[in-house]
Protein backbone atom coordinates (compact mmCIF):
# COMPACT_ATOMS: atom_id res chain seq x y z
CA UNK A 1 0.00 0.00 0.00
CA UNK A 2 1.19 3.34 -0.70
CA UNK A 3 1.77 6.04 2.19
CA UNK A 4 -1.57 8.28 0.46
CA UNK A 5 -3.77 5.50 1.33
CA UNK A 6 -2.57 5.08 4.58
CA UNK A 7 -3.11 8.75 5.29
CA UNK A 8 -6.36 9.07 4.07
CA UNK A 9 -7.08 5.88 6.41
CA UNK A 10 -5.48 7.68 9.10
CA UNK A 11 -8.16 11.16 8.22
CA UNK A 12 -10.99 9.36 8.26
CA UNK A 13 -10.09 6.99 11.51
CA UNK A 14 -9.36 10.29 13.31
CA UNK A 15 -12.86 11.68 11.52
CA UNK A 16 -14.61 9.13 13.04
CA UNK A 17 -12.99 8.51 16.53
CA UNK A 18 -12.21 12.34 17.65
CA UNK A 19 -16.33 13.04 17.60
CA UNK A 20 -17.25 9.29 19.41
CA UNK A 21 -14.77 9.62 22.29
CA UNK A 22 -15.52 13.09 23.17
CA UNK A 23 -19.34 12.20 23.08
CA UNK A 24 -18.30 9.44 25.28
CA UNK A 25 -15.99 11.16 27.87
CA UNK A 26 -18.04 14.46 27.67
CA UNK A 27 -20.97 12.24 29.01
CA UNK A 28 -19.00 10.25 31.59
CA UNK A 29 -17.89 13.43 32.92
CA UNK A 30 -21.42 14.67 33.49
CA UNK A 31 -22.79 11.43 34.77
CA UNK A 32 -19.36 11.44 37.76
CA UNK A 33 -19.70 14.98 37.81
CA UNK A 34 -16.43 16.21 36.66
CA UNK A 35 -15.23 19.42 37.17
CA UNK A 36 -15.22 21.86 34.02
CA UNK A 37 -11.88 22.03 33.37
CA UNK A 38 -11.44 18.18 32.78
CA UNK A 39 -14.39 18.73 30.34
CA UNK A 40 -12.52 21.98 28.53
CA UNK A 41 -9.48 19.79 28.67
CA UNK A 42 -11.52 16.89 26.53
CA UNK A 43 -12.94 20.09 24.16
CA UNK A 44 -9.74 21.10 23.58
CA UNK A 45 -8.09 17.92 22.36
CA UNK A 46 -11.40 16.96 20.27
CA UNK A 47 -10.23 20.52 18.62
CA UNK A 48 -6.51 19.12 18.41
CA UNK A 49 -8.10 16.19 16.73
CA UNK A 50 -9.69 17.69 14.33
CA UNK A 51 -7.00 20.50 13.97
CA UNK A 52 -4.69 17.49 12.87
CA UNK A 53 -6.99 15.96 10.85
CA UNK A 54 -7.71 18.91 8.78
CA UNK A 55 -3.69 19.68 8.46
CA UNK A 56 -3.68 15.86 7.26
CA UNK A 57 -6.20 16.62 4.81
CA UNK A 58 -4.46 20.04 3.54
CA UNK A 59 -1.20 18.19 3.15
CA UNK A 60 -3.05 15.27 0.99
CA UNK A 61 -4.57 17.70 -1.22
CA UNK A 62 -1.34 19.66 -1.74
CA UNK A 63 0.40 16.39 -2.68
CA UNK A 64 -2.06 15.42 -5.24
CA UNK A 65 -1.70 18.86 -6.80
CA UNK A 66 1.79 18.30 -7.63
Amino acid sequence: MDGGRDQVRLVAGVLIAVPLLWLLLTEIGRVYGWPARFVFLIDFAAIAGFVFALALTYRLWRRRQD
